[in-house]
């Protein structure tokens, strides 16, 4: 196997690094919330026919 390919890429990383533990507990816990109905609706109503690109359900990609 080609030893550059298991390389880290350059650039910034996408797992900060965070060593209290508070912290990367909070970082976990993603889906520690919930919406309220009118966060709920005020999503459904971004549900529009005047997308740019194809409708995500029949989208072939």
């Amino acid at each position: 196997m080609n030893p550059t390919v298991l390389a880290p890429a350059a650039g910034p990383r996408g797992d900060p690094e965070v060593g209290d533990a508070h912290r990367i507990a909070a970082n976990l816990d993603v889906l520690g919330f919930e919406l309220t109905g009118a966060e709920l609706s005020a999503i459904d109503a971004l549900e529009a026919d005047g997308r740019t690109g194809p409708h995500p359900d029949t989208f072939q990609g």
